[in-house]
């Protein structure tokens, strides 16, 4: 995953801090439902 994040980056480091956030609440979603928990 860490290795996905960093090319994301690479290829759009203009819009980094634009995605940034986004980035995040997919990565926790994906944490979370990992774990077995699902919010919905």
């Amino acid at each position: 995953m860490k290795t996905n994040r960093n090319s994301k980056i690479k290829k759009n480091k203009s819009n980094f801090w634009d995605t940034l956030p986004q980035i995040n609440n997919k990565e926790k979603r994906q944490e979370i439902e990992e774990l077995g928990y699902n919010p919905s």
